[in-house]
């Protein structure tokens, strides 16, 4: 038998059963046969314990972090946030004027305080400090030309 678009269909017995099926008495234990001799002997599945898998995770952690921020820690994250915050007030001035950028006291009191609440979780943060502070100066710097952009493609729209 063929079914219309010619992909052969198996024809199917639809009638009940006749005979009686037994139904197992209790579930039987999913096994492989056990290989006669001469056969290659087959791989069964090895579950890793929970003190194995522990142990991996903590051999897949990196070496450990000193546990509090060095001096230069410190002074690298304090002119990060000093960079962003002197980044993000002459942006609040170009955009909203001059009274609203920030003095170059208020930008370091600023740095300061960021760092000390950043302190503890320095060690864990490792390298990502100077990539976030990088990231976050790149946009302060980029986001602006973007909006004069499309200021600028939006006066072009306009007719």
């Amino acid at each position: 038998m063929k079914h219309d678009d010619g992909i052969p269909v198996p024809i199917l017995d639809m009638s009940p059963p006749t005979e009686q099926i037994p139904a197992a008495a209790e579930p039987q234990p999913e096994s492989q046969p056990t290989p006669g001799p001469g056969e290659p002997k087959r791989r069964t599945r090895h579950r890793r314990t929970k003190a194995e898998l522990e142990a991996a995770r903590l051999a897949a952690l990196p070496a450990e972090a000193p546990a509090v921020a060095t001096a230069s820690d410190l002074d690298r994250c304090r002119v990060g946030f000093a960079m962003i915050f002197g980044l993000v007030s002459k942006g609040l001035g170009k955009k909203w004027g001059d009274d609203m950028a920030l003095s170059e006291e208020e930008v370091s009191t600023l740095a300061g305080v960021w760092t000390d609440a950043v302190a503890p979780y320095l060690p864990q943060m490792g390298a990502s400090m100077p990539i976030g502070t990088a990231l976050v100066a790149t946009l302060l710097i980029a986001l602006p030309r973007w909006d004069v952009y499309q200021a600028k493609r939006a006066e072009a729209l306009t007719p």
